[in-house]
């Protein structure tokens, strides 16, 4: 892979993720920074040699709560396993989606209320790792509640976060709307 595509990729999702950029509106392009020694170019050789290295720099930026570094995404495990679990999830995506709800209240729609300024009891599912973020994301944009929650929750500590975060990963989780919908009838009806 061309080590400029690489650095820019990188480039373009960390800025998406963690700063005012939007991948989606540029296109991935991103102003041209200069890549040497110094910001880790060693590093960006040994993640070019990877022909999925776009997903596993998503799958990190998505699932990292601050900026991952190159260096260590390329020699901690735990960025591998955070692409192991992202790969796995994205495979069967309807399935885990499916597998997800059954963790959620009976009442679907009591799964998106925020009481007494409590995180809605989705979030914290999120948050204690029992459901999956593409879940949380996916339930999310096909019930529009962010705008809600954004005006509804108080916490300015892990809400604003965990709100970005899903707007920001929104447009990259695919799956089938009509899929979706049928699971969540089919699990709450």
């Amino acid at each position: 892979m061309n080590l400029r595509q690489v650095f820019d990729d990188y480039m373009a999702l960390k800025y998406h993720f963690f700063g005012k950029y939007d991948y989606f509106k540029y296109k991935g392009k991103i102003w041209r920074q200069k890549l040497t020694e110094e910001n880790g170019k060693l590093f960006y050789e040994k993640l070019a040699e990877r022909p999925d290295y776009f997903d596993f720099v998503l799958a990190n930026m998505a699932y990292e709560n601050t900026v991952p570094w190159v260096g260590d995404m390329v020699h901690q495990e735990r960025y591998e396993d955070n692409y192991t679990r992202f790969k796995a999830v994205h495979q069967r995506l309807h399935y885990q989606f499916a597998q997800d709800l059954k963790k959620l209240k009976n009442d679907f729609d009591s799964n998106f209320v925020v009481d007494n300024n409590k995180l809605p009891s989705i979030v914290t599912l999120y948050r204690r790792r029992e459901i999956e973020l593409e879940t949380l994301v996916i339930l999310c944009a096909i019930t529009g509640c962010l705008e809600r929650w954004d005006e509804e929750i108080k916490d300015t500590i892990l809400w604003p976060k965990i709100s970005v975060k899903i707007k920001k990963y929104m447009p990259f989780v695919k799956y089938d709307e009509k899929k979706i919908k049928a699971a969540i009838l089919s699990n709450f009806s």
